[in-house]
């Protein structure tokens, strides 16, 4: 990453709040979600749709036909594309229309059931025009990582086109205006108007639209569906695809106006969850994109958050995810979660004593005594502590005191459990610092060596002063909490402030000479400061550090919006290795939510827009909460929609709520979920005696 070669241009403009692009070149790059569950449809700048049920569930391509000829869309004299925040809309202009015609197709999932349908409307077109599609390829391909950017051995605008042998196996029958076909990863029905000629064609012809639709046979290795829908101007034409044994019944073409009716209703719904009003365009738009994908992370079945929408769409107890249910309003969400976390916390006995480290893994683990008493993931890291952080904020948002009194024997046995495991302590007064055992998002290739961490320790000192104010509510005794946090701040203040650099040390040693490691990483940064470690003082030192020592990349280009704009990397260290140094729109994001907290809402906003301009306007996929950007210069832009960006840039979006100074927002709504916040909130204070 040289000065020279940082500069990229917008690839989506901010347009009447949604991403606009034309003549955009990629393809599947934006999915939308559906239901609350692993299916979606993988859209893209060119309109051809590829289903995801999970494993690929066949591809969608459709075309034109009028007496001039006939084309895929995509190879279309103009495209238009609009990411409509849980929608996708293609403004299509070509040869084949008259010079007024334009064709627009509007593609929704479905609300309540597995598919999606699309609208076509032909206005200012005076020839007679057919829209031609085909369908087909359901072979149940899941990909590394679901086919995720940066994920695959391709690239996903290559990774999802359709390729003949595909289609080989696929079982396709035609009823009338529906076609249902048997694949490997689901069963797809189409419906499509009564008037429509449906038939099968040869996937071997899929690139040649003329000869596919003159290739139409019943009896074909590689089968594809294909329809021919008559377009009539100035009224609306719908199809739908759907999983099926999805939804109440099978649909008919009467229902198709009203379920895509209800489609929007729906997305509507969840896009508008919260809206800010600003001046500023970008960040506006950002908002209903934002509030789409973190309902894309939330799993109705497993009713847990998932760590990513497309790759690592898995049920984990952190990192950051279950921030969203918090601050976008979806309270009920983030107890659930926690909720079905605490059901699986190890009650066992809690051992006498602590079993070695495991040599299998040249003592750098201690699974069995990480799954003892107290330990809620059964995973090789400790997420309780980025589990109960969350509980303890969902608690100041929703002021739940039956829910924290059930969930007070989970909190005990945590507490219990970092403690006995992570707790050392330090110098001749003995006071405590927490190891950091692979604790946070960055901890693949993170170690201290058993040594006392700052993030770790910030956390701890932040959940034992939660604990004992909540012990007071519930008539517990809170002074093993208040007596625990007063030693970990302290022990941090002693043993990792560097009062010459102004900041936190990374960690201390606890073996050797337990040097103090300088240079803190941006989790450092931002943990002491969100955890309430560092007095204002500190908090202002520390981000003038991360001013003066972490790198600056500019998030700029020929048609950049603002001056100033940059992300960071999440450490200065080197040789570069994934999860040290990487750069990581979620720790951009919590990096500048810090900053806000700091006090320094101006460098906090430059940030905050810097990372949202470079993944979502920037990036591949339009509206894109991902995990690294395109700075990361060895890894790349990877990921869409995942669980970190969205649930800290849940957060981060909602700081200036509270902090106006400097910042562009001139008033926040709320949907009907949230009307009573604000005015709750301003008596949270009094009710939990802070």
């Amino acid at each position: 990453m040289l000065t020279n070669n940082v500069a990229r241009a917008l690839r989506y403009w901010p347009i009447n709040g949604d991403f606009v692009i034309t003549n955009g070149t990629e393809f599947f790059n934006r999915p939308l979600y559906c239901d609350n569950s692993a299916f979606r449809i993988d859209c893209g700048d060119k309109p051809e749709f590829s289903i995801y049920a999970p494993g690929r569930g066949g591809n969608l391509r459709p075309g034109i036909k009028t007496s001039a000829g006939i084309k895929w869309l995509n190879n279309a004299d103009e495209i238009v594309t609009r990411y409509h925040a849980g929608s996708m809309i293609y403004e299509i202009h070509d040869s084949l229309l008259t010079p007024s015609g334009k064709l627009t197709l509007t593609v929704l999932p479905l609300a309540g059931t597995k598919g999606f349908i699309v609208r076509a409307e032909l206005d200012g077109n005076t020839k007679p025009a057919q829209l031609a599609v085909a369908f087909g390829g359901a072979n149940g391909m899941r990909g590394r990582r679901g086919g995720d950017i940066g994920c695959e051995n391709k690239p996903i605008s290559q990774f999802f086109q359709l390729q003949p042998g595909e289609c080989e196996g696929n079982a396709i029958s035609i009823s009338s205006n529906v076609f249902v076909l048997h694949g490997n990863a689901a069963t797809i029905t189409g419906i499509f108007p009564a008037n429509s000629q449906l038939e099968i064609g040869d996937a071997m012809n899929w690139d040649r639209a003329p000869a596919l639709f003159a290739s139409t046979n019943s009896n074909l290795q590689y089968p594809v569906a294909m329809a021919r829908i008559a377009l009539q101007p100035e009224k609306p034409t719908y199809f739908a695809l759907k999983e099926i044994g999805e939804g109440p019944k099978e649909m008919s073409q009467s229902d198709l106006a009203g379920l895509f009716s209800a489609a929007e209703a729906h997305r509507s719904e969840i896009a508008g969850e919260v809206t800010v009003e600003t001046p500023d365009s970008f960040i506006n738009t950002s908002v209903p994109a934002l509030n789409i994908a973190a309902d894309a992370i939330w799993d109705g079945q497993q009713q847990s958050y998932m760590h990513g929408a497309v790759a690592w769409r898995m049920r984990l107890a952190g990192w950051r995810g279950p921030c969203a249910g918090d601050a976008l309003g979806w309270h009920e969400r983030t107890a659930a979660h926690f909720t079905g976390f605490a059901r699986e916390q190890n009650t066992g006995l809690i051992p006498n004593i602590l079993p070695p480290a495991d040599e299998e893994f040249n003592l750098a683990r201690n699974e069995a005594a990480l799954h003892s008493n107290g330990d809620m993931t059964k995973s090789h890291y400790d997420m309780n502590l980025v589990l109960v952080d969350a509980f303890f904020r969902h608690l100041l948002w929703t002021g739940d005191t039956n829910y924290a009194a059930e969930m007070w024997p989970v909190i005990e046995r945590h507490v219990a459990w970092e403690r006995r495991l992570f707790r050392r302590e330090f110098g001749p007064d003995k006071l405590p610092l927490y190891e950091g055992y692979a604790a946070i998002w960055a901890s693949d290739d993170l170690s201290y060596n058993g040594g006392g961490a700052a993030h770790a320790s910030a956390d701890n000192y932040f959940e034992n002063k939660m604990a004992a104010k909540l012990a007071k509510i519930l008539g517990k005794d809170p002074a093993p909490y208040e007596q625990e946090a007063d030693l970990i701040l302290r022990g941090m203040n002693e043993y990792l402030w560097l009062s010459d650099d102004g900041c936190f040390a990374e960690y201390k040693d606890y073996l050797g000479l337990q040097l103090t490691h300088s240079d803190p990483a941006l989790w450092t940064f931002y943990t002491t400061i969100d955890s309430e470690t560092a007095t204002p003082l500190q908090s202002w030192e520390m981000s003038k550090w991360v001013d003066k020592h972490i790198a600056h990349f500019p998030v700029s280009g020929t048609n950049a919006t603002d001056e100033g704009l940059f992300t960071l990397p999440t450490s200065n260290w080197m040789p570069y290795e994934w999860s040290l140094n990487n750069v990581v729109m979620a720790e951009a994001a919590h990096t500048s939510l810090a900053y806000w907290e700091a006090n320094r809402p101006e460098t906090a906003f430059l940030l905050f827009k810097g990372e949202l301009t470079e993944s979502m306007y920037q990036g591949l996929c339009p509206g894109n909460l991902g995990a690294m950007t395109s700075s990361d210069a060895a890894r790349g832009e990877a990921q869409r929609d995942f669980g970190d960006a969205i649930g800290i840039n849940s957060r981060t979006h909602r700081r200036p709520l509270w902090r106006e100074a400097g910042c562009p927002f001139r008033r926040i709504e709320n949907c009907s979920r949230l009307s009573d916040r604000l005015e709750f909130c301003k008596n949270l204070t009094s009710r939990f005696q802070f």
